[in-house]
């Protein structure tokens, strides 16, 4: 229940160690499995009374959000003020704008603006690995991020750790990639738009 910090964070900055969370229960709190997800998404579109022009709709609505219901919540807002079928396209074109209005997408700023406040002296490492891996098209070790970004391979290997319990980051055996693509698609348009920098 400690929300989006991580509590690894917390218990650092606090002085504790890993072993105060002993006693709590992890409970992985991600998106939406995909039946749920298109069943909020109907629901959602119901609600603003605009019916879909068929699956591609739904789809379409379930993959740009990426299941996360905050994010499917802001889409059918958004498309409350068109008419008509809502289409594919449309949705497309709402993510689109989502993303680039600086007031819309204010609630998913914290993910990148976190990093700084909450990693210290790796922060800029953190971003110049998540930048790194929103352009790679397949899972890559650790050690092959160190050798292409020119750093010291245990402390990338600890900032990889870190990405990983902050869940930007998810394994793939020795490997590593974005953990959700909706996430790594935003922080990609985000970051483009300069407002990490």
């Amino acid at each position: 229940m400690a929300g989006s910090i991580g509590f690894h964070h917390v218990l650092r900055e606090c002085g504790a160690t890993e072993g105060d969370l002993n006693d709590l229960d992890t409970l992985p709190l991600g998106p939406l499995e995909r039946g749920e997800a298109r069943e909020l998404a109907q629901r959602l579109l119901l609600g603003i009374d605009r019916p879909t022009a068929g699956e591609d709709t739904l789809t379409a609505l379930v993959e740009s959000s990426g299941g996360i219901p905050w994010l499917l919540h802001i889409l059918a807002s958004m498309l409350h003020d068109g008419s008509g079928l809502v289409t594919a396209q449309e949705v497309a074109a709402t993510f689109d704008a989502f993303v680039a209005d600086r007031d819309q997408s204010r609630g998913a700023l914290h993910f990148l603006t976190r990093l700084d406040p909450n990693y210290g002296q790796d922060a800029d490492l953190a971003k110049a690995i998540l930048d790194f891996m929103a352009d790679q098209p397949a899972p890559m070790s650790p050690p092959q991020i160190a050798e292409v970004l020119h750093h010291d391979r245990a402390q990338v290997a600890r900032v990889v750790d870190h990405l990983l319990d902050d869940h930007y980051l998810s394994r793939h055996g020795d490997f590593v990639a974005w953990r959700y693509e909706v996430l790594r698609r935003m922080w990609t348009r985000l970051r483009c738009r300069g407002t990490a920098r």
